[in-house]
């Protein structure tokens, strides 16, 4: 499980550096990361809930503008970034095989804000529990959420670049509840997630 928990964020994350809160955190946290010196590419993450069929579900959206730098989605068919700048949406194969659904589905939806909807479905990517199971473009999502609030913030550095994460946390120190981790730090604070829960198994 704990070496599950690394892989799963190196095979899904390609960002060098994440900012994240305590849940979600002022929308100014972006453009401040992002004009640090260094930075190349910001990836801006939400995340609501909302209907599928009759099930409550998660939505996660994100930045589709040069995701591949931030984000690994593993596409299995279909497309990735293109699709989420459309507005369609992204399943994991796991839900689209037990779902039955396929590339170009039409999905009913629901949500709080605007009532109800469908989705066409742009992709299908690798199950993976980071990303949850299903996922659409920044665009689509704040259109049908009330003022939501960002999760998390990705962001990729030029080749070479020094004093990146310093500068970023600098930054930050405004804004108690934000940090930022790079990769490898980000994984570590996964695995002791995990590590956590197995020595409450083990105590039992």
């Amino acid at each position: 499980l704990s070496a599950s928990a690394k892989n799963e964020v190196d095979s899904a994350v390609n960002a060098d550096y994440i900012v994240t809160g305590k849940g979600g955190f002022s929308k100014s946290v972006v453009p401040v990361v992002s004009r640090v010196p260094g930075v190349t590419t910001s990836t801006v993450v939400y995340q609501g809930q909302f209907e599928v069929g009759s099930s409550l579900s998660t939505l996660v959206a994100a930045t589709p503008a040069d995701l591949a730098r931030t984000v690994n989605l593993h596409i299995t068919s279909g497309s990735g970034a293109s699709a989420m700048a459309a507005g369609d949406l992204l399943v994991d194969s796991h839900t689209a095989t037990s779902d039955h659904i396929h590339v170009g589905s039409l999905v009913p939806v629901k949500f709080a804000q605007t009532g109800s909807t469908t989705m066409t479905v742009g992709g299908i990517y690798k199950s993976n529990p980071l990303l949850g199971d299903y996922v659409t473009g920044d665009a689509f999502f704040l259109s049908h959420f009330d003022n939501p609030l960002p999760i998390a913030v990705l962001l990729s550095s030029a080749p070479g670049a020094h004093g990146v994460l310093g500068a970023v946390n600098n930054v930050l120190g405004p804004y108690a509840n934000v940090g930022v981790k790079t990769r490898a730090q980000f994984e570590a604070s996964q695995q002791a997630t995990v590590n956590q829960l197995l020595g409450l198994i083990y105590v039992l």
